[in-house]
């Protein structure tokens, strides 16, 4: 599971840099269209991975779950196990976050592309409808 995190959270920095890229206003004219093309295609590995990782996130919001209720109930057993559980809650936790922000993200990566695929087609359209006016 440790491996999972740790690959979840540098597809985080990834999806960071992406954000940036997407929101960068002098570098738009530049990378607004290699950022078009990337985005289009990966969009169904994108959607797959987002997808994986909302199982992901269930998974862990079941662990925090699990060893919140193991830490209510386990009133007698021992100092080390106690502590134990609490270890694993932390985990859990941690692991909830992680996922839940790289979810956030992706979610913020498909509206931005949305949004800015919305922008450039209305702008050719105004470009054309200018055009068409100097033109009468």
């Amino acid at each position: 599971m440790a491996f999972l995190a740790w690959t979840i959270s540098a597809l985080v920095f990834v999806e960071i840099v992406l954000i940036l890229l997407l929101l960068a206003p002098y570098l738009n004219r530049i990378t607004a269209p290699l950022v078009a093309n990337l985005l289009s295609k990966i969009r169904t590995p994108m959607y797959v991975l987002m997808v994986i990782l909302a199982f992901v996130t269930a998974d862990a919001a079941r662990d925090m779950w699990k060893y919140s209720e193991r830490l209510a109930t386990d009133g007698a057993k021992g100092h080390a196990e106690k502590l134990d559980t609490q270890r694993f809650k932390f985990h859990a936790e941690r692991n909830f976050y992680i996922y839940a922000f790289a979810l956030t993200l992706f979610f913020i990566i498909i509206r931005l592309e949305t949004v800015l695929t919305n922008y450039r087609e209305m702008k050719r359209r105004l470009e054309a409808l200018e055009a068409a006016n100097k033109s009468k």
